[in-house]
């Protein structure tokens, strides 16, 4: 059923913020971490720390035009 308005108020309070962040390897997903907070640092240690940990010849790293991707110094860690 639907074309039906909703009729009401919504609150525009929100939760707590988090972050989902993971790999998408051939055999499905891989280190996937929940970071508290959507920190441009939680995504830094993940890539360095987490990421990098498991990174092989080979590997392609994706990245568009999301503010995160485009830290300082993300480049040289990823060298």
């Amino acid at each position: 059923m639907g074309g039906w308005r909703v009729g009401g108020a919504v609150s525009l309070k929100r939760g707590q913020a988090l972050a989902l962040i993971g790999a998408l390897g051939i055999r499905g997903l891989t280190t996937v971490q929940l970071l508290d907070g959507a920190c441009p640092r939680s995504f830094a240690f993940y890539i360095a720390r987490v990421l990098g940990l498991r990174r092989r010849y080979g590997y392609v790293l994706v990245l568009d035009n999301l503010p995160v991707h485009k830290l300082g110094g993300l480049q040289q860690v990823l060298a």
